[in-house]
């Protein structure tokens, strides 16, 4: 990937801050990729890193990623105390991209559990955190998640308004992983108030294009999404052709990492403790 090109590349002429920085980015992309052993890894060395070079603002921003790695070994109970703690240190430290990435993360947490109200009041606080800070993909991911709390919640109308609203910025910061939540959040929407054979139709696209950029984890979230629906639906066929793709997905990201519950047992052992940032060596981050 472009980020382990960059981090050979910054390893090798010395830079130490960009080392750090670009483990975070590296650790971050192979969570995402369903990498998680490698991630794990790579989460280790920046927390490392970090705190050799007394750089609090990086090391917060390492436990965000750190809490996120938590959340895709399915240990949302864990992910949430981590997210929790490194909001708090970014808040001490007003290190205001850790602040913005545990919001989202706490945001994501809320709405997989079906809190909606609170995912909803979560994705707000990122929205107005990321303007304040020019944060734009943030900003963009906030109005995803306030829209499908809406949506949840029954506000059909409102979360149309979003999603609408966020096709621009979707557009603007190109095809990836972003397009891939929108699309998701799309095709639900139309499941839940419009069109089901075409939010079907949506959620299939927004799967087969993370399957395509190698997004495991998102494209078996959106399949089994599609399939929950497919359930309340009663389509049988169409349940045992997504139940196929699931299991082939399945299977292939357990191949990436073949023994997850010893990876997450070891990171839940590093959920940091408080710490002070008087020491801060990194600045604002």
């Amino acid at each position: 990937s472009q980020s382990e090109t960059a981090l050979s590349s910054a390893f090798a002429t010395n830079l130490t801050d960009q080392v750090s920085e670009l483990l975070v980015q590296t650790a971050s992309a192979l969570t995402h990729l369903g990498r998680l052993e490698e991630a794990t890894m790579m989460v280790v060395r920046a927390r490392d890193v970090a705190f050799s070079l007394k750089d609090e603002a990086r090391a917060t921003l390492a436990d965000v990623a750190l809490a996120n790695l938590l959340r895709f070994f399915g240990d949302d109970g864990a992910a949430r105390t981590a997210a929790s703690n490194a909001y708090s240190r970014a808040i001490k430290g007003q290190f205001r991209r850790s602040e913005s990435e545990a919001l989202l993360l706490s945001a994501n947490l809320a709405y997989s559990r079906r809190d909606f109200l609170a995912a909803k009041e979560l994705a707000t606080q990122v929205r107005s955190h990321a303007e304040a800070h020019n944060f734009v993909v943030a900003n963009c991911l906030g109005l995803i998640i306030e829209a499908q709390s809406l949506s949840q919640l029954g506000n059909a109308i409102d979360a149309e308004v979003l999603l609408e609203k966020t096709s621009k910025s979707v557009a603007q910061i190109g095809e990836g992983r972003t397009t891939i939540l929108w699309l998701e959040a799309s095709g639900e929407w139309n499941i839940l108030h419009g069109d089901k054979v075409e939010g079907h139709e949506i959620l299939d696209a927004a799967a087969e294009m993370a399957e395509s950029q190698e997004l495991i984890p998102d494209a078996i979230r959106i399949l089994n999404l599609s399939l929950s629906h497919a359930e309340l639906a009663g389509d049988k066929e169409f349940r045992i052709q997504l139940g196929e793709r699931i299991e082939n997905l399945n299977e292939k990201i357990q191949g990436m990492c073949p023994n997850p519950d010893v990876w997450k047992r070891f990171l839940v052992g590093w959920i940091p403790e408080s710490r002070t940032s008087n020491s801060s060596r990194g600045g604002k981050s």
